[in-house]
């Protein structure tokens, strides 16, 4: 099982919230994987557009090594490299 730790629906919506991306629809933990805890959200703006994202929690990465990892998803994405 690769959800180690718990995201309730009410901690989701908050995050949501912060980030102004829509209203949750739905999360759903994603068992796959073997290091970080990772969830499908969907969600919904006023204008009726749902969005899709991958949450990940961090389970090991220090707070130092996270700017490096976001850039690496950045420049794969930019490649057209389908990343989280």
């Amino acid at each position: 099982m690769a959800v180690f730790t718990a995201v309730s629906e009410a901690d989701a919506r908050a995050l949501i919230d912060q980030l102004h991306v829509g209203s949750l629809q739905s999360l759903r933990g994603i068992q796959a994987g073997i290091e970080n805890s990772n969830f499908f959200v969907d969600t919904r703006h006023a204008d009726g557009h749902s969005r899709h994202w991958v949450l990940t929690l961090f389970e090991r990465l220090t707070a130092e090594q996270l700017p490096f990892y976001l850039e690496l998803m950045r420049h794969l994405a930019g490649k057209g490299i389908p990343v989280p």
